[in-house]
């Protein structure tokens, strides 16, 4: 017996191994280092299977979600923990000064040697220049935790991202030259429905990049006008070198990313776990995974101060302009159509100055203007300001005392009484993600609404009947003020199923609808006041309609109002069917809410749709879904 598991060692060792050829007291340490290998189950050790990202299926079997195979120095590794711990001890006997599997996975060697006691005499460490270059060159002082704000224009950032900052020492005086740790899908330049089709079904492979910090803040602070906050964490220097080694591993991984949960959010948490071994972070995602619930998480268990903030190219210009008087502001308007009639002493010359430089580097990065163009127009300004000489123009701005992960859980459940004139109804709400133009908007972005799986449930007493409200699968509205030195539109659109507003009682039938459309929207800070107007069509589907469809088109008004804890939106909008032989609909709508706190809600409704009344009283609760 002992004989045939000495050959069939063998075999295994000439299989899987790199190696050419090893002294015959080699090949006895190697069958001793298995055998105790073996004896004392490493392959089953927790931090291993983690460090390998091993996972138990539904079946009980286990699986790496790793799916590259170079990470592997097993062939059959990924679905075999046990013959990946003999590769890891052939890797020890590995002759030769190229592709050393010590080198490829450091991480992975300096457990191994603590966990069995290997002296370093007896298999000494090779020096891995790559790798030494590398870690020198990228050298952390302190990681933070990076969160980008939701950008949503663009579906696969609609809530966010969050990536890792390895900060230099301080006195380097070169921050943006700091590397960041980046995980996202490989989607090329796929777009539309297969892009988020297979984005839902992990179709794409998601990667582990190293870069400069500069880039990111090209990427979200400029180009997508995406505020940057930066949580710095508690690592050790152990704990440092222990995410560069495993980082250094990762490239060459990939991993099946899902948009709802293991997506570049969810996949930091067992970096993090991996270069804190004693850390304990939720392990397991939900049905969905937010990038600002992960950060919570994270800064909750590992984090050790206070925030810093990088806001936005947008968010800055609108600031400096609102900082402007009434002359600044006309003088720089006038700027814009190219003639400034208006002089001005130095300082408040060199305010406009400034707000139009920035203004061009908006139009610039939005594309709006080329670069010739950009270059012909700057040039002048910056000119023309260097020539008033040093101004104390705007005061530093004081960064926001709430930050995202502050803000109201994202989840939320809500319940209510419904009364109208034929029926009264109890209602129940559950919106797993994420806020909507009523939520305290602490940490979130202002004027905005991003609601997605939005499920509405009423029971009728009367007739002991429960059914489906409305079902938004995704419901999103910017609302973006108009301003001179910002003239994005605002838009809108809604894709679910709801209740047919023309049912005749104790009717609910359901049509499905996409709805949405541009607008524009005009604020009025003083009052705490937002106007907005937007131009919708909608295309229905489903029986309660004649011909079963219908195309329309109308426009739709609103107002809201925001006073600390209260918040107000009247909304009004009328739509003419263009084909589908429907009736026109007046919707009109009055929401008022008191926020009690960031996590708990009252509010009161009333509506009329198609002519039915009715108005509701609601209870709103946030929770933590991780």
């Amino acid at each position: 017996m002992k004989r045939a598991v000495f050959f069939l060692n063998a075999a295994l060792f000439f299989l899987f191994s790199p190696l050419k050829a090893i002294s015959p007291q080699q090949e006895l340490r190697r069958l001793a280092l298995i055998n105790e290998a073996e004896k004392r189950l490493i392959y089953q050790d927790t931090y291993f299977l983690k460090l390998l990202y091993y996972e138990k299926n539904l079946f009980g079997h286990i699986k790496s979600r790793n799916n590259n195979p170079d990470f592997f120095l097993s062939k059959w590794g990924r679905i075999n923990p046990n013959l990946e711990i003999k590769s890891l001890i052939n890797g020890l006997f590995y002759e030769g000064g190229e592709n050393n599997p010590q080198c490829a996975f450091p991480l992975r060697y300096v457990w191994f040697r603590k966990k069995l006691n290997i002296d370093e005499k007896e298999f000494p460490r090779p020096y891995c220049s790559d790798y030494e270059d590398w870690a020198r060159q990228i050298n952390p002082a302190s990681i933070n935790l990076v969160f980008a704000a939701g950008y949503l224009n663009n579906p696969s950032t609609l809530y966010g991202h969050t990536f890792l900052l390895l900060k230099k020492e301080k006195d380097t005086n070169a921050s943006l030259l700091d590397y960041t740790v980046n995980y996202a899908a490989a989607t090329g330049e796929e777009k539309g429905l297969f892009f988020a089709l297979k984005g839902l079904f992990g179709l794409y492979n998601g990667n582990f990049t190293t870069m400069p910090y500069y880039l990111k803040i090209q990427e979200y602070v400029n180009m997508e006008n995406r505020d940057l906050w930066e949580y710095p964490l508690s690592f050790s220097k152990e704990e440092k070198e222990n995410l560069l080694m495993h980082l250094w591993e990762l490239g060459k991984s990939s991993f099946p990313y899902y948009f709802f949960n293991k997506n570049c959010s969810w996949q930091l948490i067992p970096l993090i776990e991996i270069a804190k071994p004693d850390l304990k972070l939720k392990e397991k995602s939900g049905l969905w995974v937010i990038p600002s619930d992960t950060a919570k998480l994270i800064v909750s268990k590992a984090g050790t101060g206070d925030f810093e903030w990088r806001p936005s190219l947008v968010n800055k210009l609108k600031r400096k302009f609102s900082l402007l008087d009434e002359e600044e502001k006309k003088a720089f308007n006038e700027l814009k159509k190219g003639k400034l009639n208006i002089i001005l002493e130095n300082k408040s010359m060199a305010r406009i100055y400034e707000v139009y430089s920035d203004f061009l580097e908006l139009e610039f990065q939005r594309g709006k203007i080329k670069k010739n163009e950009f270059d012909l127009k700057i040039d002048p300004i910056l000119s023309y300001r260097a020539s008033l000489g040093p101004q104390n123009t705007f005061e530093n701005e004081q960064k926001p005392s709430i930050s995202p992960i502050d803000g109201h859980e994202s989840f939320k459940i809500y319940s209510g009484k419904i009364f109208s004139k034929k029926r009264d109804y109890y209602e129940l709400g559950i919106r797993p993600a994420f806020c909507d133009l009523l939520d305290d908007n602490a940490g979130y972005i202002k004027n905005s609404q991003l609601k997605m799986g939005d499920l509405k449930l009423r029971y009728d007493a009367k007739n002991n009947k429960l059914f489906i409200k409305e079902l938004a699968l995704t419901e999103i509205n910017s609302i973006n003020p108009i301003s001179p030195v910002d003239e994005s539109l605002s838009w809108e659109v809604f894709l679910g199923w709801r209740e047919f507003e023309r049912n005749r009682y104790p009717e609910n039938q359901g049509i499905f609808s996409l709805k949405g459309g541009p607008g524009l929207a005009m604020e009025r800070a003083k009052l705490s006041s937002v106007f907005f107007a937007i131009s919708d069509m909608e295309i229905r589907v489903g029986n309660p309609l004649k011909k079963g469809w219908a195309i329309g088109a109308g426009p739709k008004a609103g107002y809201k109002f925001s006073q600390k804890k209260f918040e107000m939106l009247f909304s009004s909008g009328f739509m003419s069917f263009i084909s589908g032989k429907e009736k026109p609909v007046l919707e009109s709508k009055l929401e008022m809410a008191y926020n009690i706190n960031k996590n708990l809600a009252i509010r009161v409704t009333g509506s009329i749709s198609a002519g039915k009344e009715e108005s509701g009283i609601y209870i709103h609760k946030f929770f933590s879904p991780l």
